[in-house]
């Protein structure tokens, strides 16, 4: 198993907490309890990338959600959702809506897909995902969402630590564990 994903996968999260590994770019792994989300990662090896995924597409296993704020190669990478579709049998893909028949084209079953617009909100387990609008290149609720996660109480922006370490959040934290929260 890859080391990234072998210390998400072993990683002790208390009630209330969560935990955040920064992929690079914009992509996150967060464990909040036993849920794993995966947050707009850019897996895909392309010409002229500089810098190799931590975590290589066909090692991602064990994430519950994918989710990808807009269209972009480096938020939504079709490639490497249609790997993960396999891999993760049971994961479910959120998206803004207007990417439902791309998303879809990946194949991803209808019933994995969750296309969300600004203002929705779903729950899947024990994490509610909350959409909300985003500007990228311009503000377009129906293009460009940004996504608030609850659970336990606690709430996580999609926020995107600069740090290679992970980050706890939550009401307890210990001394020195890089903590916000």
């Amino acid at each position: 198993m890859n080391r990234v994903m072998e210390e998400v996968m072993n990683e002790k999260v208390q009630e209330g907490t969560a935990v955040l590994w920064w992929l690079g770019q914009m992509g996150l792994l967060v464990r909040m309890g036993e849920t794993v989300l995966c947050i707009d990662y850019f897996a895909s090896v392309l010409p002229g990338r500089q810098v190799l995924p931590p975590v290589p597409a066909e090692e991602m296993t064990g994430v519950h959600l994918f989710l990808g704020t807009h269209n972009h190669i480096d938020h939504i990478d079709h490639p490497s959702w249609k790997t993960w579709a396999s891999a993760c049998s049971d994961a479910k893909f959120i998206f803004p809506a207007l990417h439902q028949m791309e998303i879809q084209a990946d194949g991803i079953p209808a019933d994995r897909c969750v296309g969300m617009n600004d203002g929705g909100s779903v729950r899947i387990g024990n994490v509610t995902v909350h959409a909300i609008a985003a500007s990228h290149e311009f503000l377009d609720p129906d293009t460009f969402v940004d996504y608030l996660t609850v659970k336990y109480g606690g709430r996580i922006r999609a926020v995107r630590p600069s740090l290679l370490t992970p980050i706890r959040i939550g009401r307890r934290h210990q001394k020195g564990e890089g903590n916000l929260g």
